[in-house]
């Protein structure tokens, strides 16, 4: 233990025209710190503010000698803020609180005993504690918790915390000396963790306090700053003759796997980080109406309504979306087999908002379940660390943009997923059903269907069959043969736009579809006619292709061609459509041959391309994906001795 008496404490509060908190925390702060038997002192490092906070710093400091302001011109940046003020003391122990009263200064004592006693760093944890931010709202959360996950590859493994984002930590000055931090950004704890030479960290629960006279400063410039700083400590944790490469000799660069995997990892945090950025950006736009859960949540409005009879009719589902959510001039319509939109029924009773909500938590408990259906699958990417299987999925693009657009995609990777889980017990009839049950997405299971179908599959293609035919009963029963022949007649016009008289009601460009379609139409330059013909053409050819690669391989491999063909050749396909693609790329990672692994990194990148309307490039990674499948196939149906799943192996 350390003599209380020898140790001097400095405290950092950071400022950035925050007066209407200062004088309320430097009083609770000083109280606290009375108590403490050790030299302290506080130091106010002020960014220039314009609300007078340096003024009101300054009177504070004229009766009490311990506080003190120290002012920055012409810098910004949080942790520079911090690293400045530690810089003007030469206390042993350090210490950081924002200035915001969300911390609770009577939580000092607590850190600082910690300190003194064993631990090199000690840090108020939002997330020891059930319940500790229940002042946030949902989206808060999720975007803090992601923040979370997406840091864990560059903490190191043997002091790893669960929060590794808090403002509220104390540390001992020899754990940091010579050690070069960022000057901007806003999470500098991480940065200790990952490169200080502190050993013994201990985590102190409190609770989350709310904001008094201020807001947050978080914005979509500090999901970009915090993406920067994943890159560059995940750059410095891969050099070689890095404490943390020495430290870690069980690491994943030390177990022989395929660098193409390995590589995966390195990229998390970049595509994690990446994903926030974007949900931070996206959210309240979505939670305004403008997603494509507005159409599945007004289907299931029209159905509880009774106006099932007329779910087609894109002028009144148009009135329906201004009235229920939210006045747009464009329209988002339903273009779904109408059994779906029995799901969004009782969804409907709640607000948008709220059944927006309520959703997202529904796609990531089924996420979750799609995950432990390909765990087994993913055994390579769990032997390089153990929380990289699910990261590898929640980084995938496609799941993204599902859970921020509220679509169904993830439902379809479900099915499909218990499809490959039922062929790989010899259950094909159940597998067929399985995939039958995704007909509210036919162009997708349709080309799966007629594959089988050319492979004699019998037992799934009756399955497949029986859940078909339930789907257009439910389909008539919910809204009667005259909306069936509407809804065929509206397919004709998805992607071409839907209009009312003169009014252009939506329209979604071909060009914006990742597949053969949105390929040829970006690139060729066609008339529509023309380019319709070169894609259907096209796509015949590599549904004939696909069939005669996998005649004679096992159901496994035909299930992974069936469903990787159909993203590219399927007619109507958008970027949450290329989830399914998670099922074929599993098992490529299964598989014993490694030569094809170099394909996963950019077929796991490629959709990011979506986001910003270069949908063609990610259609080659679709296309590339689907080319080295089939050479795979084929090298190991010529192969003398036929691989044997690696699950087999190890049960």
């Amino acid at each position: 233990m350390t003599d209380g008496h020898s140790v001097k404490f400095a405290l950092v509060i950071p400022t950035l025209n925050e007066a209407g908190n200062i004088h309320a925390i430097l009083d609770r702060v000083c109280i606290c710190l009375s108590r403490i038997e050790v030299d302290w002192e506080i130091l106010v490092v002020d960014d220039s503010s314009q609300d007078g906070t340096d003024t009101i710093v300054r009177g504070y400091a004229e009766n009490q000698p311990r506080v003190r302001l120290v002012s920055r011109r012409g810098e910004r940046g949080l942790s520079g803020a911090i690293t400045h003020g530690w810089s003007q003391t030469d206390a042993e122990l350090l210490g950081v609180m924002d200035a915001d009263l969300q911390h609770p200064p009577e939580l000092l004592p607590t850190l600082l005993r910690e300190v003194l006693n064993v631990a090199d760093l000690a840090i108020a944890s939002r997330y020891i504690r059930p319940h500790s931010m229940d002042g946030w709202n949902p989206f808060r959360k999720l975007l803090s918790r992601l923040s979370v996950v997406a840091s864990i590859p560059v903490q190191r493994k043997e002091i790893r915390v669960k929060d590794p984002l808090s403002g509220f930590f104390v540390v001992r000055r020899a754990c940091i000396e010579e050690v070069q931090f960022q000057k901007t950004g806003f999470k500098l704890l991480l940065e200790i963790l990952a490169k200080s030479r502190a050993q013994v960290v201990v985590e102190v629960p409190f609770q989350f306090g709310r904001r008094t006279a201020d807001c947050s400063k978080a914005d979509w410039r500090t999901g970009l700053d915090y993406a920067k700083l994943l890159i560059r400590l995940l750059k410095r944790k891969s050099e070689p003759g890095s404490a943390q490469v020495r430290s870690q000799k069980m690491e994943p660069r030390q177990t022989g796997q395929p660098p193409a995997l390995q590589s995966i990892l390195g990229l998390l945090p970049l595509v994690l980080g990446f994903q926030l950025i974007i949900w931070i950006a996206y959210l309240p736009t979505a939670l305004r109406g403008r997603a494509d859960f507005r159409n599945l949540y007004a289907a299931g409005l029209m159905i509880r309504q009774g106006m099932g009879h007329r779910l087609y009719d894109y002028d009144l589902q148009k009135k329906i979306e201004n009235q229920h959510i939210s006045e747009e001039t464009a329209l988002l319509p339903y273009v779904h087999l109408p059994y779906e939109a029995l799901l969004f029924v009782a969804l409907s009773l709640l607000s948008y908002q709220k059944a927006y909500v309520f959703w997202l938590g529904i796609n990531l408990t089924v996420l979750f379940a799609c995950f432990l259906l390909l765990r087994e699958r993913l055994w390579r990417l769990k032997e390089l660390w153990a929380w990289c299987p699910i990261l590898f999925i929640l980084g995938f693009a496609p799941i993204t943009a599902t859970l921020m657009q509220g679509q169904d995609s993830i439902i379809t990777l479900l099915l499909l997923g218990c499809g490959l889980s039922a062929i790989s017990s010899d259950k094909e009839y159940l597998a067929g059903l399985f995939v039958g049950l995704a007909a509210y997405k036919f162009q997708l299971v349709l080309p799966i269907a007629v594959l089988f179908l050319l492979w004699r599959r019998w037992k799934f293609c009756t399955g497949w069959l029986v859940s078909f035919v339930v789907a257009i009963v439910l389909s008539t029963l919910v809204c009667g043969w005259t909306q069936l022949f509407d809804y065929v007649f509206s397919l004709s016009r998805i992607s071409n736009g839907v209009s009312s008289g003169n009014q252009i009601l939506y329209i979604m460009p071909v060009e914006r579809m990742p597949n053969l379609r949105g390929l040829i139409a970006a690139i060729s330059h066609l008339r529509p006619s023309i380019s319709f013909t070169v894609t259907v053409v096209t796509s015949a050819a590599f549904l004939v292709f696909a069939f005669w690669v996998g005649r004679n391989g096992s159901r496994e491999t035909q299930f992974a061609i069936a469903v990787a063909a159909v993203p590219l050749i399927g007619f109507h396909v958008l970027m949450h459509d290329l989830s399914i693609l998670l099922i074929p790329a599993a098992l490529l990672i299964d598989g014993q041959d490694s030569k094809g692994f170099w394909i996963i990194p950019p077929i796991w990148l490629a959709p990011v391309l979506c986001f910003f309307a270069l949908d063609y490039l990610a259609a080659i990674a679709v296309l590339t994906f689907f080319a080295v499948l089939l050479l795979q196939t084929r090298r190991n149906l010529n192969s003398p001795v036929q691989a044997i799943s690696p699950i087999a192996v190890r049960l």
